[in-house]
């Protein structure tokens, strides 16, 4: 007859395999039920991205790993995420639009207590600026380096509006409007396509209306004589020259080409883009530790390796096909981007664009002739051509 103990240990043992048997059920009724949000929300994706003319990439099937959408609209490059563990809070939709070039003031504008509040004031202390227009002083942290750019800037009669209209668009979103770049996160999925288009949308044309405000600023001294030696460079090289936003454009090397003047956290420097004619087919990004460049590692992509075993410890490589990616990444395409490291320029690739920035204003107009040869020699080989 079966002991006390062999009857308790056998229950116990029944008892262990009965939860261990509903966990994993619920496991994958969680994982089905994932999986069918996931192909739900990217048809939603697939459609908005249709819709504005972007390019959305491909995701693993059935997978909640970041979808990233990006592309040109309104001649500003978007990029619009959705992050399904981006921090504490759970999933997110960040959207982020360039400002081209960068205003070079230091600026900052948030809503008063907003929820990116935490990033601001770790760059700029307590510091509000006053601007003298009620409608932004009372609702906005407003803060910068360059104090009165920033007070010429938001006293311009179309500067009220601009900000009111993306305060209108992005009712119940945190929202960030800096020198480089508008940006919106909504908390957790925006599956809504005309929401995400609209959002998508006012974000673009709030960065270009910033860049041409920022245009009419007059220019200091400094800024003066940088954009005589960049105009020379202009002439030489056939492209268009912006003095009031010190900013070289135009087509280059059968590619559109962006130089322009920025500054990052104090720190000036000089950038150069090159948009590809025909993005790359990888969906990839490849940028090397720093902060000029902003880009940032994607949560749920892993770190691709190339191969090289030092370019892989200095550049992070994320994308959905490591075979794709080492497509691009060729040992022509490594070592140039190493060069560039070398010189302690910062390079990023993505699929419509190469930058690459340096610490500095370039002034020499030689010099910035052959930055901009050697980012030419650089996007072409990324392209294949």
């Amino acid at each position: 007859m079966p002991s006390l103990l062999s009857i308790l240990l056998i229950a116990a043992a029944f008892i262990a395999a009965s939860a261990l048997l509903v966990f994993i059920v619920r496991k994958i009724r969680t994982g089905r039920s994932e999986e069918a949000f996931a192909e739900s929300y990217a048809g939603q994706w697939q459609r908005a991205a249709e819709a504005i003319g972007m390019c959305l990439d491909p995701g693993r099937t059935g997978s909640l790993s970041p979808r990233i959408m990006r592309g040109m609209l309104r001649g500003v490059s978007v990029r619009a995420t959705w992050r399904g563990d981006s921090d504490a809070d759970g999933p997110d939709t960040l959207i982020r639009a360039a400002i081209s070039p960068p205003m070079r003031l230091g600026f900052e504008l948030m809503p008063e207590g907003g929820g990116l509040h935490r990033y601001v004031e770790a760059r700029f202390g307590e510091q509000d600026i006053e601007v003298g227009i009620e409608a932004l002083d009372h609702p906005f942290v407003i803060r910068g380096i360059e104090a009165e750019g920033v007070r010429a800037l938001c006293r311009l009669p179309e500067a009220q509006g601009t900000i009111q209209m993306l305060t209108t668009h992005a009712s119940h979103c945190e929202f960030l409007v800096n020198d480089r770049e508008v940006r919106v996160r909504v908390r957790g999925v925006l599956s809504d396509p005309q929401r995400l288009y609209s959002l998508v949308d006012v974000s673009a044309y709030i960065a270009s209306s910033l860049a041409l405000m920022r245009s009419r600023i007059p220019l200091a001294p400094w800024e003066s004589d940088v954009a005589s030696s960049w105009n020379s460079v202009a002439k030489r090289l056939g492209i268009g020259f912006d003095p009031n936003q010190i900013c070289l454009h135009g087509s280059c090397s059968g590619m559109q080409m962006r130089a322009w003047v920025d500054r990052n956290r104090g720190t000036w420097c000089t950038g150069i883009q090159f948009t590809f004619a025909h993005p790359l087919t990888s969906h990839l990004q490849a940028f090397m530790d720093g902060e000029l460049v902003g880009l940032a590692s994607l949560a749920g992509l892993e770190d691709l390796q190339s191969g090289h075993v030092e370019f892989d410890d200095c550049f992070t490589v994320q994308g959905l096909s490591a075979a794709g990616a080492r497509h691009v990444l060729r040992d022509i395409v490594i070592e140039k981007m190493m060069l560039e490291r070398s010189r302690s320029i910062e390079v990023a690739l993505e699929t419509h664009r190469l930058v690459i920035m340096a610490r500095g204003l370039i002034g020499d107009p030689t010099i910035l002739e052959s930055r901009i040869s050697d980012a030419a020699e650089l996007a072409r080989a990324c392209s294949g051509s």
